[in-house]
């Protein structure tokens, strides 16, 4: 009998086997390393790709800040430049009332009366002056009467005065001294307050009638109530 001996063969073929599997191994982990450096180099790009969009927004949100900063800063010189329109007016304003008191004063004197002494003090006036008739300082109240720049105009006194000598009959006139007192008012600065009393008042209408107006449609929104059930008989 011939005997072979097939250990050699089983060997090499364990060999074989070993090696093949190594191979295996060697690709498998090769594939896994290129499938992770893929996924590696896809998330770099998404970063990337998010971080770019991040610096977009807060490129624009920086943008709209300057824009709204510009905007404040543009409101905010207006509103110093009204105030000091403002002021300017008010001023040129004040300043226009007591030149215009003298004029109507002025006007309103009637040629035969004497003004010894004007004092103002909060729009108070007091007058002292001499005049030669009672006839011609009740003409002279009734011209400040009737100005716009004097209210409240009141004969407080009237008395006899010093006599003078009339020029053309050469005779003695009794003179008459009178004090009154009034009100000054600058019509400009009374009809400006008019003008935001209207506004408040109207402000004020409009904010009643939206409340009158609210309320009623409360009301007719609210659920009517149940009528009473009908009692049974006995």
């Amino acid at each position: 009998m011939i005997r072979i001996n097939l250990l050699p063969v089983r060997q090499a073929r364990k060999v074989e086997a070993a090696r093949r599997d190594i191979l295996l191994g060697a690709i498998g982990g090769a594939i896994v390393l290129v499938l992770c450096m893929v996924a590696w180099g896809a998330a770099q790009a998404h970063q990337a790709s998010v971080l770019a969009d991040v610096r977009k927004v807060e490129a624009e949100i920086a943008a709209a800040k300057a824009d709204k900063d510009a905007v404040d800063e543009m409101e905010k010189k207006m509103g110093e430049l009204d105030k000091k329109l403002a002021v300017i007016e008010e001023l040129r304003t004040r300043k226009i009332g007591p030149v215009h008191m003298l004029d109507e004063l002025a006007m309103a004197t009637p040629e035969r009366v004497t003004v010894t002494t004007l004092t103002e003090k909060g729009g108070l006036i007091e007058l002292v002056g001499v005049s030669v008739s009672n006839e011609v300082i009740s003409q002279f109240l009734r011209a400040l009467d009737a100005s716009p720049y004097f209210e409240q105009v009141f004969l407080k006194d009237i008395e006899a005065s010093k006599e003078v000598k009339d020029r053309a009959s050469r005779s003695q006139i009794p003179l008459k001294k009178f004090k009154l007192s009034a009100r000054f008012v600058n019509p400009y600065l009374a009809k400006e307050t008019d003008k935001k009393a209207a506004g408040d008042k109207a402000v004020g209408d409009k904010a009643a009638g939206d409340k009158a107006a609210g309320d009623k449609a409360a009301g007719d929104k609210a659920p009517a109530p149940a009528a009473p059930a009908a009692g049974g008989h006995g």
